[in-house]
This record gives structure tokens, C-alpha cells and sequence, in this order.
């Protein structure tokens, strides 16, 4: 009985509890929370919208410099007429030298295809040539060997002249 009175007692405690809680509003804890989310959120896209340090002196920079230059412009119309002058000049002169380049260009591959096709011609008459010298000397070599046989057979033709002159000799001597 004693722990059934004590679990009655631990349901009743829970009841009080969540009447107590029922009395206040969810909504605005709720809405406290959102909102300081809210302020949060926007506090870090205004940081981060922000330019940094390096951002902004590089912009205080380029504004210092075009306001040099504007003001140079200003004082010195005549310095922008002969820049605008030296420039166009300078632009003629790099599309003339380009035009130059251009016709080298045409100049030199037509000069490299003529030398290709002289090369060419030459190539085909050594090619020739070569054949010739190649058949004249297997002609060469043909007739030195007939020589050296016509030769060798003179030599026994002599030989055998030279044996019946001597056989003449000694037989009329004898």
C-alpha cells in the first residue's frame, strides 16, 4: 500500500508541475529565441557585407589615383593630345611592322617550297646517278675479270711460246 500511496504522490507532484507550466506562454520564449536568432543573422551579414581593411585601402587607393588622373587630365589637355597622338602613331607603326611580318611570312614559305622542290630534284638526279655509277661499275668489274681471264690465257699462250722457242732453239742449235 505504502508504494502505492508513494507512486500517487509522484503523479500528483508531475500534474502540479505541468499545471504550473500550462500558466505560461510558450510563444514568447519562442519569439525571444527568433528574434535574438534574427538580430544574430543579421548582425553577420552586416560584418560580412562589410569590405575588410585591405578591401578598403585598396579602394581609397584606386580613388586617390583616379582623381590624380583626372586632375593631371584637366591641367594638361595638351599631354592628352599627344598621348592620344603617340598612340595612334605607335599603333600605325605596329600594324605596318605586323604587315611586314605577315608578307616575310609569305615570302619565306613560298622561298622554303622552292627550296623543298630543288632539293627534290636534286635528290631524284643523284638517286640516277647513283644508279648509273652503280651499273658502270658492275660493268667495270665485269671486263676487269674477262681481262684478268684474257690475261691469264696470254700467259699460258706465252708460256707455252716461250717453251717451243726454246724447243726450236735447242733442237736447231743441236
Amino acid at each position: 500500500m505504502q508504494i502505492i500511496n508513494a507512486v500517487l504522490l509522484f503523479l500528483a507532484l508531475i500534474l502540479i508541475w505541468g499545471t504550473l507550466n500550462l500558466d505560461r506562454s510558450a510563444n514568447r520564449i519562442v519569439e525571444t529565441d527568433q528574434s535574438t536568432q534574427l538580430n544574430d543573422s543579421i548582425e553577420f551579414l552586416r560584418k560580412l557585407k562589410r569590405k575588410s581593411a585591405r578591401e578598403e585601402s585598396l579602394g581609397r587607393r584606386m580613388e586617390a589615383y583616379r582623381k590624380t588622373v583626372e586632375q593631371a587630365l584637366k591641367e594638361n589637355p595638351d599631354y592628352l593630345k599627344d598621348i592620344e597622338e603617340n598612340f595612334g602613331k605607335g599603333t600605325q607603326a605596329c600594324e605596318s611592322l605586323l604587315d611586314n611580318l605577315m608578307s616575310s611570312t609569305v615570302k619565306i614559305n613560298s622561298d622554303l617550297t622552292h627550296v623543298n622542290e630543288a632539293v627534290q630534284k636534286v635528290r631524284e638526279s643523284d638517286n640516277a646517278d647513283s644508279i648509273t655509277t652503280v651499273s658502270h661499275l658492275r660493268e667495270l668489274f665485269q671486263a676487269i675479270s674477262e681481262i684478268e681471264s684474257a690475261s691469264s690465257d696470254v700467259e699460258g699462250y706465252s708460256a707455252n711460246l716461250n717453251q717451243q722457242i726454246s724447243e726450236v732453239k735447242a733442237g736447231v742449235i743441236f
